[in-house]
């Protein structure tokens, strides 16, 4: 990069260490992992939020779809995705959920085959050519390794800068950023670093090797909109649990005992024994305190409901109430929950169409391409509470309104729409007739 370049970039790193954007990722992930700074009583409402959502909407194997019957493309394509495809989605969908927006890099392992790797959020600083933040111009990323300099541990910043053509690699040393030579020992001369290397040799994707899934359009992580609230609430449960902590089950009230050291030691012993003297003069009168938590109780209840509405959750006391929700009850209680996941899907699914992009570029290296006009996309199956027998009746009165292929992707007991299809075509070529005539010859020749 040109001296202006390098310049920019420092500044972009400079600007991003101290963002508040970053400091919301770094909370995002403590308090999904219950363990928010400054509070000695966490209570894991965040994680209930974001694995509720996560799994509601990612829980179920998504399908793949094609514009083509029985396209081996999309095969090919399914193949690369490779069978760990639903679990790296929910890593994804956790991350964006934690942090705004979840970031891939692309590259091929040893054996040239193409790989995707999920980058922590946080180390990832993002330049965008347009303000809808759609292209990307450069990925910066910023992230700390150890190592040993004259057998001392150093922690080092690393810093690597990728454009759609070339990759470059820097040191983070005192805001100012110097090339990391050790890096640059492994090119010959005058060559610099691709996205890739195949046979010593640098290649590059024509594009930043990155793809992005928002959490939304804003780029907002789930915890922004609940995170005082949450904070209240745990503040509040700590300070009843410290005013019951002190408080003991009674209070002693001794008159006529003079207070001295020798006095002391006597009455913490008696305290201990249950035994009091005193002179004929004196008395003890014990006094159990009453707490009124009431008003306090309230309070928390109120902020639990304030955390179910505004971070658009499932309020499952509803659901266990006794008169359990179906049907237009059931929608509406899920309503927030839906509306939050309806965003993340459109994100997902731009997400898979940038990765499309790669994954397309990838096959045609190795001479797989599409049929002409073939498009692909992918269905994101909800794990939907339901009224089974409602929805098998629905799915039956919509046969010759609706393909079959949407009508099996939303029936209860389909697990695998594909594999599905395929078994209902292999049971309609099969000659039901036939086989139960030949059934009943085989019966009349046993019995002759």
């Amino acid at each position: 990069m040109d001296s202006q370049d390098l310049f920019i970039v420092q500044e972009y790193i400079k600007e991003f260490l101290a963002s508040k954007e970053r400091k919301l990722m770094l909370d995002g992930q403590l308090y999904y992992e219950n363990e928010p700074l400054g509070i000695e009583m966490p209570h894991a409402f965040m994680t209930n939020l974001v694995d509720e959502k996560v799994q509601y909407l990612l829980g179920k194997e998504p399908s793949m779809t094609s514009s083509i019957d029985n396209s081996s493309y999309l095969d090919e394509v399914i193949n690369v995705l490779s069978d760990n495809f639903l679990y790296d989605l929910q890593l994804l969908g956790t991350e964006t959920s934690n942090k705004g927006i979840a970031w891939e890099q692309l590259y091929f392992d040893e054996e040239g085959i193409l790989k995707r790797m999920l980058i922590p959020s946080e180390q990832i600083k993002p330049v965008w050519v347009d303000n809808s933040h759609r292209e990307l111009k450069w990925v910066i990323r910023i992230y700390d390794i150890e190592e040993y300099t004259n057998n001392k541990k150093e922690t080092v910043t690393k810093v690597e800068v990728y454009d759609s053509d070339k990759s470059y690699y820097y040191i983070l040393d005192n805001g100012t950023l110097k090339l990391d030579s050790e890096k640059y020992l492994q090119l010959n001369d005058n060559e610099e670093f691709g996205h890739f290397t195949i046979d010593g040799k640098q290649y590059s994707f024509g594009r930043v090797p990155f793809v992005f899934c928002k959490n939304n359009a804003c780029e907002m992580p789930d915890l922004k909109m609940v995170k005082e609230l949450i904070d209240a609430y745990c503040h509040n449960r700590e300070r009843l649990d410290k005013l019951l902590e002190d408080f003991k089950n009674f209070l002693v009230v001794i008159r006529n005992y003079a207070e001295n050291p020798e006095n002391a030691v006597s009455l913490d012993e008696m305290l201990e024994k249950r035994r009091i003297w005193v002179d004929t003069d004196g008395g003890v009168e014990l006094v159990n305190p009453t707490i009124d938590t009431t008003a306090n109780e309230s309070h928390d209840n109120t902020l639990k409901d304030d955390i179910i509405l505004f971070g658009r959750s499932v309020d499952r006391n509803k659901m266990i109430s006794g008169n359990t929700p179906s049907g237009v009850a059931l929608k509406t209680l899920y309503s927030g929950l839906d509306l939050k996941c309806n965003k993340l899907e459109i994100e997902v699914k731009n997400y898979f169409n940038q990765l499309m992009w790669f994954i397309k570029s990838y096959l045609e290296v190795k001479g797989v391409r599409p049929q002409d006009k073939e498009n692909l996309s992918i269905i994101l199956n909800r794990d939907i509470t339901m009224n089974e027998s409602q929805v098998i009746t629905d799915c039956k009165n919509s046969v010759g309104v609706i393909s079959n292929k949407t009508i099996v992707a939303n029936h209860p007991y389909v697990t695998d729409v594909d594999e599905e299809l395929r078994q209902i075509e292999a049971e309609n070529a099969f000659n039901w007739q036939e086989y139960v005539k030949q059934l009943k010859d085989d019966n009349e020749e046993v019995e002759v």
